[in-house]
């Protein structure tokens, strides 16, 4: 059986309120957006900055900065792309992956804080599940038409005259 409006609503006013608390927990700690950018580059082994900023949903200005700071600690390399004189890619240095794996290991203790009072099969069932969601997120969003590439006045040259 499906689940029905009232369900859809609990769910969707749960999910709103973790995002919104999960966003002030990482505002309080300060390294959230550092934790997400090593992993995606970490992820990815080489990767350009463009993409990085596609995956985090910022402007490539803002993420080209970030990638900056952490060259100048010593935890990302940058190198030219083959493919492209234009654009550089970013590999993690062993100095970057120490930091990722700080930051995971306290994201990991900042969550078994949050989960203080849960049973272990509580919170191997919740983690299933988010998962499953995810996936079918990822699912829904990727069976979605994508746009045709190029700038608006190219697609709509290319288009057949409506009649």
């Amino acid at each position: 059986m499906n689940p029905d409006a009232q369900d859809i609503e609990v769910l969707t006013g749960g999910l709103l309120a973790l995002g919104r608390e999960l966003s002030r927990a990482r505002e309080r700690q300060g390294e959230g957006s550092r934790l997400t950018i090593l992993q995606l580059i970490d992820e990815a082994a080489d990767v350009r900055p463009s993409d990085l900023a596609t995956e985090m949903q910022m402007s490539l200005s803002a993420v080209t900065r970030q990638i900056h700071a952490l060259a100048d600690t010593g935890q990302v390399e940058l190198h030219n792309d083959r493919n492209d004189r234009r654009s550089f890619r970013v590999a993690l240095t062993p100095a970057g992956k120490e930091e990722l794996n700080r930051l995971v290991r306290k994201s990991h203790d900042r969550f078994a804080g949050f989960l203080t009072g849960w049973s272990a099969e509580d919170t191997v069932q919740l983690g299933t599940l988010l998962n499953r969601l995810a996936a079918s997120i990822k699912e829904s969003r990727d069976g979605q038409q994508k746009p045709a590439a190029g700038r608006t006045w190219q697609r709509q040259a290319a288009a057949p005259e409506e009649k």
